[in-house]
């Protein structure tokens, strides 16, 4: 973690671990919930783990304008 992007890519993927964490405890542990509520969670929870890793693509980076 030499570069400021890679600092800002660890901030989002710490960020995104945080949410992904949170949607599946609301997932799991949240009792008298419908199984609506829960799939909404668990897809939030997909979402997140999915964002968490979109900073660290190992393809080639995009050259600017």
């Amino acid at each position: 973690m030499g570069t400021p992007v890679d600092l800002v890519h660890g901030m989002l993927t710490v960020l995104f671990a945080l949410v992904a964490v949170h949607a599946l405890r609301r997932g799991v542990r949240s009792p008298g919930t419908g199984r609506r509520d829960r799939m909404d969670h668990l897809l939030h929870f997909a979402m997140a783990v999915a964002m968490a890793a979109m900073p660290w693509s190992i393809g080639p980076s995009l050259s600017g304008p």
